[in-house]
Protein backbone atom coordinates (compact mmCIF):
# COMPACT_ATOMS: atom_id res chain seq x y z
CA UNK A 1 0.00 0.00 0.00
CA UNK A 2 2.85 2.37 0.81
CA UNK A 3 4.38 1.64 -2.61
CA UNK A 4 1.14 2.59 -4.35
CA UNK A 5 0.90 5.87 -2.44
CA UNK A 6 4.52 6.75 -3.16
CA UNK A 7 4.01 5.89 -6.82
CA UNK A 8 0.90 8.12 -6.98
CA UNK A 9 2.80 11.02 -5.39
CA UNK A 10 5.75 10.62 -7.78
CA UNK A 11 3.48 10.45 -10.84
CA UNK A 12 1.58 13.52 -9.62
CA UNK A 13 4.85 15.42 -9.16
CA UNK A 14 6.04 14.43 -12.64
CA UNK A 15 2.70 15.52 -14.11
CA UNK A 16 2.86 18.84 -12.28
CA UNK A 17 6.41 19.50 -13.50
CA UNK A 18 5.54 18.57 -17.09
CA UNK A 19 2.40 20.66 -16.92
CA UNK A 20 4.32 23.74 -15.88
CA UNK A 21 7.11 23.26 -18.41
CA UNK A 22 5.03 22.34 -21.47
CA UNK A 23 2.52 24.67 -23.04
CA UNK A 24 -0.49 22.86 -24.39
CA UNK A 25 -3.19 24.85 -26.13
CA UNK A 26 -6.64 23.42 -25.48
CA UNK A 27 -9.64 24.85 -27.33
CA UNK A 28 -12.24 26.41 -25.04
CA UNK A 29 -14.85 23.98 -26.34
CA UNK A 30 -13.15 21.16 -24.44
CA UNK A 31 -12.81 22.89 -21.05
CA UNK A 32 -15.97 21.36 -19.66
CA UNK A 33 -14.95 17.89 -20.84
CA UNK A 34 -11.52 18.24 -19.26
CA UNK A 35 -13.03 19.34 -15.95
CA UNK A 36 -15.25 16.25 -15.87
CA UNK A 37 -12.31 14.00 -16.78
CA UNK A 38 -10.19 15.44 -13.96
CA UNK A 39 -13.02 15.10 -11.46
CA UNK A 40 -13.70 11.50 -12.53
CA UNK A 41 -10.02 10.60 -12.23
CA UNK A 42 -9.80 12.19 -8.78
CA UNK A 43 -12.94 10.40 -7.63
CA UNK A 44 -11.69 7.05 -8.89
CA UNK A 45 -8.31 7.59 -7.24
CA UNK A 46 -9.94 8.38 -3.89
CA UNK A 47 -12.29 5.41 -4.27
CA UNK A 48 -9.26 3.22 -4.93
CA UNK A 49 -7.55 4.57 -1.80
CA UNK A 50 -10.71 3.79 0.16
CA UNK A 51 -10.71 0.25 -1.23
CA UNK A 52 -7.04 -0.16 -0.29
CA UNK A 53 -7.75 1.15 3.19
CA UNK A 54 -10.53 -1.40 3.64
CA UNK A 55 -8.14 -4.15 2.53
CA UNK A 56 -10.45 -5.25 -0.28
CA UNK A 57 -9.10 -3.60 -3.43
CA UNK A 58 -10.89 -4.61 -6.60
CA UNK A 59 -9.40 -3.11 -9.75
CA UNK A 60 -12.49 -3.92 -11.82
CA UNK A 61 -14.72 -1.86 -9.51
CA UNK A 62 -12.38 1.10 -9.76
CA UNK A 63 -12.03 0.88 -13.55
CA UNK A 64 -15.76 0.30 -14.07
CA UNK A 65 -16.57 3.28 -11.86
CA UNK A 66 -14.14 5.47 -13.83
CA UNK A 67 -15.58 4.38 -17.18
CA UNK A 68 -19.16 5.00 -16.05
CA UNK A 69 -18.32 8.43 -14.64
CA UNK A 70 -16.51 9.43 -17.82
CA UNK A 71 -19.25 8.10 -20.08
CA UNK A 72 -22.18 9.72 -18.28
CA UNK A 73 -20.35 12.98 -17.63
CA UNK A 74 -19.28 13.39 -21.24
CA UNK A 75 -22.70 12.19 -22.45
CA UNK A 76 -24.45 14.92 -20.45
CA UNK A 77 -22.01 17.61 -21.58
CA UNK A 78 -22.07 16.59 -25.24
CA UNK A 79 -25.85 16.53 -25.56
CA UNK A 80 -26.12 19.71 -23.54
CA UNK A 81 -23.79 21.41 -26.01
CA UNK A 82 -25.80 20.00 -28.92
CA UNK A 83 -28.96 21.44 -27.41
CA UNK A 84 -27.36 24.78 -26.66
CA UNK A 85 -27.37 24.25 -22.89
CA UNK A 86 -24.38 24.52 -20.57
CA UNK A 87 -24.79 21.31 -18.55
CA UNK A 88 -21.26 20.73 -17.27
CA UNK A 89 -22.35 21.55 -13.71
CA UNK A 90 -24.95 18.80 -13.91
CA UNK A 91 -22.09 16.36 -14.45
CA UNK A 92 -19.57 18.06 -12.14
CA UNK A 93 -21.68 18.42 -8.98
CA UNK A 94 -22.32 14.67 -8.43
CA UNK A 95 -18.63 13.97 -9.02
CA UNK A 96 -17.70 16.66 -6.50
CA UNK A 97 -20.11 15.20 -3.95
CA UNK A 98 -18.65 11.75 -4.52
CA UNK A 99 -15.13 13.11 -4.02
CA UNK A 100 -16.16 14.73 -0.75
CA UNK A 101 -17.80 11.48 0.37
CA UNK A 102 -14.65 9.49 -0.38
CA UNK A 103 -12.51 12.02 1.50
CA UNK A 104 -14.92 11.83 4.43
CA UNK A 105 -14.76 8.03 4.50
CA UNK A 106 -10.95 8.09 4.37
CA UNK A 107 -10.75 10.61 7.21
CA UNK A 108 -13.30 8.82 9.37
CA UNK A 109 -11.60 5.45 8.85
CA UNK A 110 -8.28 7.02 9.79
CA UNK A 111 -9.73 8.56 12.97
CA UNK A 112 -11.56 5.40 14.04
CA UNK A 113 -8.39 3.33 13.70
CA UNK A 114 -6.44 5.69 15.92
CA UNK A 115 -8.96 5.33 18.76
CA UNK A 116 -8.76 1.54 18.85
Amino acid sequence: MIFVLILAIVITAIGFILGTLLTINIPTVYYSFISVVLLALTDSLLFGLHQLREKKPDAWKIIFRLILELFFGCFIIFFGDQGGLDLYLVAAIPLGVSIMFNIHVLIMNNNSRKKI
